[in-house]
């Protein structure tokens, strides 16, 4: 019985890498425990963190647009979202306001237009030139209105934002985001 509880705390001794911490009282014991998964997650037997192969991360793209002056657009006008704050992956087009998908998969978008004009304004996020979601704000002042949606794309699909009709829409307050997910 001896025999066998020594033959196997020697197979899964050989199998366990070895961690050795600097532990003291200073540091704390999650610290300490923490830091040593780290180490031995960093330096298991066959890794290497040089030789990561993510796939995704070349993929990995975001925007996010503001309008830098105000504009009173007519019906069926895109948005020149000009002030880009975030373009990784360079995939949007601050001089057409177009996104243009790099790679298949889900997308989430986000656009906020403030109006300050008396009456009824409506915007379109627009797919390939197809209306996806509209957004409407009724108002008697300032006032916003933010569309947040996922959307599944192909690679080349572009997507936009488009005025329903005319009215003035605020710069500094008026934006447009998006990103792979």
């Amino acid at each position: 019985m001896k025999w066998y509880l020594v033959l196997v705390v020697v197979i899964f001794r050989t199998n366990i890498p070895q961690v050795v911490g600097d532990c003291n009282a200073e540091k704390g014991k999650t610290t300490c425990i923490t830091e040593d998964l780290l180490h031995m997650l960093m330096n298991r037997p066959g890794s290497s963190p040089s030789k990561c192969e993510c796939k995704d991360r070349n993929r990995r793209t975001a925007f996010a647009a503001i309008l830098k002056k105000s504009v009173n657009p007519n019906t069926n006008y895109v948005f020149k979202f000009d002030k880009v704050e975030v373009n990784q992956g360079n995939n949007f087009n601050s001089d057409t306001g177009l996104f243009t998908a790099p790679t298949d998969g889900l997308y989430v978008f986000s656009c906020t237009l403030t109006v300050f004009k008396t009456g009824g304004a409506s915007f379109y996020l627009m797919k390939n030139d197809k209306f996806y979601i509209r957004g409407y704000i009724v108002h008697t002042q300032h006032a916003s209105h933010t569309l947040s949606v996922v959307m599944g794309l192909k690679k080349g699909d572009v997507v936009y934002v488009k005025s329903g009709n005319s009215y003035v829409v605020q710069q500094d307050y008026s934006y447009f985001s998006g990103y792979l997910l």
